[in-house]
């Protein structure tokens, strides 16, 4: 830059006046009011700034400046601001204010033409005449919506944090306006965030949750969804009962995966608000499901252990691990011979039952049966045996009663007919080795077997 162009782009002159002028008309761009105010006589001056423009024009002078303030904020000021406003614009408390610090800030809410609105007042002392204060309001109420907001939203967010810790089991829940169908989705895992990639914040809440349905929803639970899932259904059933429920499966990780929505009513700082939440009840289900076929299928086992009982004196169920066993049922012949219905070695007992029961030509070869590692080498060869002593004593080989559906619970029998003492034949029927359990059941009226 040459001289020539240096005198032409120097500072113009005309005083420092013209450029505190010139300062000033820039900074108050940023505020809608300015005072300048004499503490000691109330005297003030009040400028305004043009909105299009942003020009500083002086818009009245006075000489009541703390009076006016306390009148004009019953009128422009909100209710729940008035006192603190009040308190603030109170001489003494200002004097004292800018001694601990050169600027003073408050913010409050201002009406205007029938709008509220946040605003921020910023007070600040002459440098050269601590006579004087400058007051400057500025419009800030767009910067404060969207603070609350993200205020708002980290509130939820702890609150959604907590109630997903006690529970554990909210997968996603949804804060929806009733009137404008605005949302907002909180969700819990990421699975839910990757799998179904839906706006955290959005409009239309009842027809945007049919439009995801219709593409993550198990099809064969999608109708009944959708017939379900209206505003009116849902209000409906939150009007009469507190409470909307459906339960469905959405597809998930390539399954289906069974959740339960849930959506009621609660009173928020903003208004009522409808509060829907995903529930994770995927396991619960499931064990139900578990839970109801193990008692299909302990049904179906009662009924068979009902028709052995018709068939032999005695039913016993026996721990082959831990040799425990429990009579299962019995005649009342059999009960008087006081045979232990509970005990921890069924052998054992069973032993010392043959020696007192089995006539002695047959106690022997009964005796050699009855102990573990001999009746199951006998089973290995088959599900089930019998064996016959004396020629008037026959035996009589039975299939298998079938799965029991559950680990440790296949049932077989075993079978041997020997004389008794004091009665006929008698019949013992034993679990695999590999299930690990064994019925032993007597067919003779007298028989501890």
């Amino acid at each position: 830059m040459d001289s020539e162009d240096r005198n032409t782009n120097q500072i113009p002159e005309g005083g420092t006046n013209n450029v505190y002028a010139d300062i000033a008309q820039a900074l108050a761009r940023g505020y809608t009011d300015l005072y300048y105010v004499n503490m000691e006589s109330d005297e003030l001056i009040e400028y305004h700034t043009d909105d299009k423009l942003g020009v500083l024009t002086e818009a009245r002078r006075g000489a009541d400046f703390f009076e006016s303030c306390e009148r004009d904020a019953r009128l422009f000021v909100h209710p729940d601001d008035q006192e603190m406003f009040i308190r603030a614009m109170d001489r003494a408390f200002l004097a004292q204010a800018l001694e601990r610090s050169p600027v003073y800030e408050m913010t409050y809410r201002r009406i205007k033409e029938g709008r509220t609105f946040y605003v921020r007042m910023r007070v600040s002392q002459v440098e050269n005449d601590r006579r004087f204060i400058v007051i400057a309001v500025s419009d800030i109420d767009e910067l404060m919506r969207k603070r609350q907001a993200e205020e708002k939203i980290k509130e939820e967010r702890v609150i959604y944090a907590r109630l997903h810790a006690l529970t554990g089991k909210f997968i996603c829940v949804y804060v929806v306006d009733p009137v404008t169908d605005h949302y907002r989705e909180f969700s819990a895992t990421d699975d839910y965030t990757e799998s179904f990639a839906q706006a955290k914040d959005g409009t239309n809440f009842f027809e945007k949750v049919r439009e995801a349905a219709r593409e993550y929803t198990y099809p064969e639970d999608l109708e009944r969804f959708l017939k379900a899932f209206t505003k009116h259904n849902v209000m409906a059933a939150v009007g009469r009962g507190g409470v909307f429920t459906l339960g469905y499966r959405l597809m998930m990780d390539d399954r289906p995966f069974y959740v339960q929505m849930k959506a009621t009513m609660v009173e928020e700082e903003e208004g009522t608000r409808l509060i829907v939440g995903l529930n994770d009840i995927d396991a619960q289900v499931r064990q139900r499901e578990i839970d109801e076929e193990i008692a299909r299928q302990k049904e179906i086992y009662d009924q068979i252990t009902a028709s052995l009982a018709e068939q032999y004196d005695t039913l016993y169920y026996i721990d082959i691990e831990t040799s425990k066993y429990v009579e299962i049922s019995s005649t009342d012949a059999y009960k008087k011979l006081n045979v232990p219905a509970t005990g921890n070695d069924f052998f054992a007992e069973s032993r010392r039952s043959i020696r007192k029961y089995v006539h002695p030509e047959d106690q022997e070869k009964v005796l050699s049966l009855h102990y573990k590692d001999v009746m199951l080498d006998n089973l290995k060869n088959g599900s089930s045996f019998s064996q016959a002593s004396g020629g008037e004593r026959s035996g009589q080989t039975h299939p298998a009663y079938g799965d029991h559906g559950q680990r440790r619970h296949a049932y077989h029998r075993l079978h041997q007919k020997y004389r008794c003492g004091g009665a006929g034949g008698a019949r013992v029927e034993s679990g695999s080795e590999k299930e690990r359990h064994l019925y032993a059941n007597c067919r003779a009226v007298g028989c501890p077997l």
